[in-house]
């Protein structure tokens, strides 16, 4: 019966497939294309790297060898399976679905090569797939194609020898090729050619493990000298060496000194053996290579050496703290007395602990993984088990305000949790002090210990003792915050919880942004990639150094020489410029170190996705008007309002040409006036008169106001290079210092000043129980006022407080200037423009 089952799925698959059909998908001819885009992308990458074209054409025709040779392999197989002897019936029935699979996956090779399009040949006319013998995939899985790194297969094996205890690290097994760019600086040559490559790679493997052997000797041979001298060993020591006699610490260390000098010995003895054998004749000579090469270990390598000073220090800490102990407990005290000394030791250590209890828990809010308490708080205080059927606007603003009331109700949890932790330091330093003071009572002047009384040098050992256990605990926390940073990589659970942190607001139906992609919006605007310019090419480096050269020049001349009247000396600009290229070249050409380059290469790429993705979604990242944080919104929300905002206020009207040239005219033609009737001077003129070459029409956006129910949107008017922006400026500098003097006690400048205001407040008796503190907001302000009646309230305000001049400027003048920033402006927004004809621009110094 399986017999006649398997016959019938073989005659059946075999009716599927066409002959005829089979043929046209052989001679269907090939789509034209503008050349093979995967071998263009490849010759551009490799001439980014410095390749000949005759190296990068024989590397891709030995890619075609290998190609080949992988084909004929492959069709070897097919050719063997299809030649099965008929012995068995049911043997051969099985093996001829399988050399009907084989050939038909063969064909849909053959024919994807031939036609981008699917491949319908093993479909039947109704769109039914080909039987098989199972509901199952018969095709293994893909195997993975895992990335190698060829250049350091290309090492010969026998070139170094192996040290298990000194490895090759991360930034020579890693990127091959940065290594390489970074030398072609310092060697002023190219490094295209493999055995110049492999030379220098093994050279930088050699002289590296050299350098971290004579850090290491360092180390050592300090905790030897120190030892000696002061005849103590660190408790690391002990606990390495396995022992607690100091005979044997001390072997050890001879030991470890000895070790590493043979392999001392056997680095130089590579070296030596590397540099009589030959060298690429394009290489500089061996002495500046290893000069250079030496640099570049330092520059990945240098924080060795901070760490072993790190470890020496605390080495001679740990012994002064053991000498001091010593001393103070070999001293002729009473039972009595060595209890009470125990005990506020026993107080300061347990203050300690809760200290290292409160910057752990700092160091979990600033990697984002709280305690476990927190994620119960999370699920009682706002649980997740509904949401709307529809994911729509609702959805949203619900997530929203969960987000919004997990992070308000965990913010105040932590503020509870550190004033319970600053209640419990507080407390256990009162018991310390009082503990201490009580026990210098006891004790009597006359006891003495190195010419200290015995208080003062017990109190000089608690303060010794006390920074060395606080420096232990950020020694620790190092650890604590790697373990944090794995364990939240390898949680899932950990990235779904709300944590305190500052975040980027999300208000759209679907985030097309990862997780560490929203991570780094959550760094807000204020953040600052570094060294955004090392991943530059070096063309571009040296352009961006020759543009900031020549600005920071002219601006330089320029200010001497309006200030000294008269233009600088050449030869001291000279001077000034070669400084100054020095510097610009420190700053840009000087090589970064791996992990440097690589969080600079992660980041730009980061950005990158996101204006992809961006542009893609057509969705919109701004700052929020208060707080700080971004937001991510999308363009047609926007859009829908903006159209609301400027039909709600009219104080918008749309032009159906640009006005910037008619704005630049009547500006013009005002200053004229006001020149000409001596109304202003000719300083005053000449910075007020806008710069032809230089002005551009005013531009309006938008910043969300997620704090408010809806987020409404604040607009943005940028007039940055405006045609009304120098009187702008202008009038800000005359009026803003007048007002200021005057309305001083009727204005609030930010929440400091307004303690300071309730202090006063309390203090004159005006704060009782009945009083009532009112707050309002007024929506739309800047486009509520209007332009004539302001201007006048202006004059009279001044007039009231002034006079009839300010500065030797008369108030009509001002009031004429006011009219010219009020109403000549104009603005485009989504390549349309409009004019303001209602209130005043925000963003404009004098609004």
């Amino acid at each position: 019966m399986d017999t006649n089952v398997s016959n019938e799925l073989s005659s059946q698959s075999r009716s599927i497939i066409d002959p005829s059909l089979m043929e046209a998908n052989r001679e269907r001819p090939r789509k034209k294309t503008h050349g093979n885009k995967k071998l263009q992308r490849f010759r551009r990458r490799r001439r980014a790297r410095g390749m000949s074209e005759a190296t990068i054409t024989n590397t891709i025709e030995a890619r075609k060898r290998e190609k080949e040779k992988q084909k004929s392999k492959q069709s070897k197989n097919v050719t063997n399976l299809s030649i099965v002897p008929e012995t068995n019936p049911m043997i051969t029935t099985v093996s001829g679905i399988k050399q009907h699979k084989t050939n038909n996956n063969e064909m849909k090779r053959i024919a994807s090569k031939n036609k981008r399009k699917r491949d319908i040949s093993s479909f039947q006319l109704n769109g039914h797939l080909v039987p098989s013998i199972s509901h199952g995939n018969l095709r293994p899985p893909v195997t993975k194609k895992i990335k190698r790194n060829v250049f350091n297969q290309c090492i010969p094996s026998n070139s170094i020898s192996v040290n298990k205890q000194y490895p090759i690290p991360i930034y020579l097994t890693h990127s091959p090729h940065f290594i390489f760019q970074t030398l072609r600086q310092q060697f002023n040559r190219l490094l295209n050619k493999k055995d110049e490559q492999i030379f220098v790679h093994v050279r930088l493997q050699l002289l590296d493990r050299k350098y971290r052997l004579e850090v290491d000797q360092r180390l050592w041979q300090s905790y030897l000298d120190l030892g000696l001298k002061e005849k103590l060993w660190p408790r690391s020591l002990y606990e390495i060496a396995k022992t607690d006699q100091s005979n044997l610490c001390e072997n050890y260390i001879m030991t470890q000194l000895a070790i590493i000098d043979d392999q001392l010995d056997q680095c130089n003895i590579e070296l030596d053996k590397q540099a009589q054998s030959s060298i690429p004749i394009l290489l500089p000579s061996l002495e500046n290579m290893d000069k250079d090469l030496t640099s570049y270990v330092l520059l990945h390598q240098n924080y060795l050496v901070k760490r072993i000073d790190q470890q020496v220090m605390r080495y001679k800490d740990e012994i002064h703290d053991r000498q001091l102990y010593q001393d103070l407990f070999t001293y002729n005290l009473t039972d009595t007395q060595r209890h009470v000394l125990e005990d506020i030791i026993h107080l300061r250590l347990t203050q300690l602990q809760v200290y290292k209890e409160f910057t752990m828990l700092e160091q979990r809010i600033l990697r984002q993984f709280l305690p476990l308490n927190f994620d119960q708080f999370e699920k009682i205080t706002a649980p997740d088990f509904y949401w709307p059927s529809i994911y729509d606007r609702t959805l949203v603003d619900m997530q929203n305000k969960r987000r919004t009331i997990l992070k308000q109700g965990k913010r105040t949890l932590l503020n509870t949790f550190y004033a319970a932790y600053e209640y419990k330091v507080d407390e256990q330093e009162e018991q310390y002090q009082q503990s201490l003071n009580r026990f210098e009572l006891q004790l009597s002047t006359r006891d003495q210990i190195n010419g200290m009384s015995l208080i003062n040098y017990f109190k000089a050992y608690m303060l010794h003792h006390t920074n060395q256990i606080i420096s232990e605990i950020f020694q620790k926390l190092t650890y604590f915050r790697l373990n944090m940073n794995h364990r939240y990589q390898r949680s899932s659970s950990v990235k779904a919880v709300v944590s305190v942190s500052p975040e980027v607001t999300i208000d759209i139906l679907h985030c097309p942004y990862k997780q560490e992609e929203l991570s780094h919006l959550s760094l807000a605007p204020s953040y600052i990639r570094s060294n955004q310019s090392a991943i530059q090419p070096i063309k571009h480096r040296e352009t961006q150094i020759k543009n900031n050269l020549k600005d920071i020049k002219d601006k330089v001349k320029r200010q001497l020489t309006n200030y000294c009247k008269r233009e600088p000396p050449i030869s001291r600009m000279n001077q000034f410029s070669e400084l100054l290229e020095g510097l610009l070249r420190q700053h840009y050409l000087t090589p970064l170190s791996y992990a440097d380059r690589m969080r600079a290469q992660r980041e730009f790429q980061l950005v990158q996705s996101i204006r992809r993705k961006s542009q893609r979604a057509k969705l919109i990242i701004r700052v929020c008007d208060k707080g700080g944080g971004l937001h991510i919104g999308s363009k047609v929300d926007y859009e829908r309002k903006a159209a609301k905002y400027r039909d709600d206020t009219k104080a918008y009207q749309e032009l159906s040409y640009n006005p910037l040239m008619e704005i630049f005219t009547n500006v013009t033609n005002t200053l004229d006036v006001l020149k000409n009737e001596k109304q202003l001077n000719l300083k005053n003129y000449n910075r007020l008169m806008p710069k032809r070459d230089n002005v551009r029409l005013s531009y309006m956006y938008f910043n969300p106001k997620p704090h408010k129910a809806g987020t409404p949107l604040r607009p943005i008017m940028n007039t940055i290079k405006a045609v009304t922006r120098p009187i702008s400026d202008f009038l800000d500098e005359l009026i803003r210092p007048i007002y200021d003097q005057y309305n001083k006690d009727n204005t609030i400048i930010d929440g400091v000043n307004l303690i300071k205001r309730l202090k006063q407040y309390a203090t004159d008796g005006h704060l009782k129980e009945s009083t009532q503190f009112c707050t309002f907001d007024i929506n739309n302000l800047y486009t509520m006022l209007p332009q004539d009646e302001s201007i006048r309230i202006l004059g009279d305000f001044l007039r009231h407080y002034v006079g009839e001049r300010v500065q030797r400027i008369s108030i009509t003048t001002i009031q004429k200037l006011a009219e010219i920033v009020l109403k000549e402006n104009a603005f485009v927004y989504d390549h349309k423009f409009y004019k303001q004809i209602i209130g005043g621009a925000m963003g404009s110094p004098f609004t």
